[in-house]
């Protein structure tokens, strides 16, 4: 019972709160891009005591020593609406690569546009990889960190779904590193899920992967060390 009263009065703090700052936040639109992400980033940071004081849940970050300080390719896992409030606050002025169709809600999708987000029309085929590269370029002249999901959608906790290759095509275009990312908030935080755990989500940052390697061997490398580092942090 608890649990589902801690849960709804989330629910109901956050959206209002996410409504008020959509509204309340758009003269951010007049600032330069940087400087509005800088704004953004408060909001999501300011969502931290809500999900710790009414849902008890809290976050820690592991291998934060193999990010590199550069553009780099952060490839994690997703399973959860979770990681996805807490891009910002990690990695600061992320360029998240996220469906088309997000991009097309009010309030909340002009605000990923102007943050500079690469938007995938992911029906598209070998042209939506061909237009990823092309709208990452920015990105990574503004030396961001990129974060795309290999999977590409929420994939829940023992289930499976085949790695695209997106992220190598993007690695070899712009020779950037890639570091995966193990996580497990939808041990807490399932997908589609009204309830939310108590706990602690880790982030767990992995060396990043050996530059050079044909690409089917560093999708199938990715898959194996990523699955591995999630499945270990899932039975924690």
């Amino acid at each position: 019972m608890m649990l589902f009263v801690r849960s709804l009065l989330f629910h109901l703090v956050f959206f209002a709160w996410t409504a008020f700052c959509a509204f309340a936040l758009l003269w951010v639109f007049v600032l330069p891009r940087r400087q509005m992400v800088r704004v953004i980033t408060l909001y999501f940071r300011s969502l931290y005591p809500l999900e710790k004081y009414i849902l008890g849940l809290t976050y820690e970050v592991r291998g934060i020593e193999h990010l590199p300080s550069g553009a780099c390719i952060i490839a994690s896992k997703h399973q959860s609406a979770y990681e996805t409030l807490k891009l910002h606050v990690l990695f600061g002025d992320p360029a998240i690569v996220l469906k088309r169709e997000l991009m097309w809600i009010p309030l909340w999708g002009w605000y990923q546009a102007k943050s500079g987000m690469i938007p995938v029309d992911r029906g598209a085929g070998g042209v939506a990889m061909a237009s990823m590269i092309a709208n990452a370029k920015t990105a990574v002249e503004q030396g961001r960190k990129i974060v795309i999901f290999p999977q590409g959608t929420r994939v829940g906790p023992k289930r499976h779904r085949a790695y695209k290759s997106g992220v190598a095509a993007l690695a070899e275009a712009y020779q950037l590193p890639i570091v995966p990312m193990a996580l497990n908030a939808g041990r807490f935080w399932p997908r589609h899920a009204f309830l939310i755990h108590p706990g602690t989500v880790v982030f767990e940052l992995l060396p990043a992967m050996p530059q050079g390697l044909p690409r089917a061997e560093l999708m199938a490398r990715l898959e194996s060390q990523l699955e591995a580092a999630t499945n270990k942090l899932m039975q924690a």
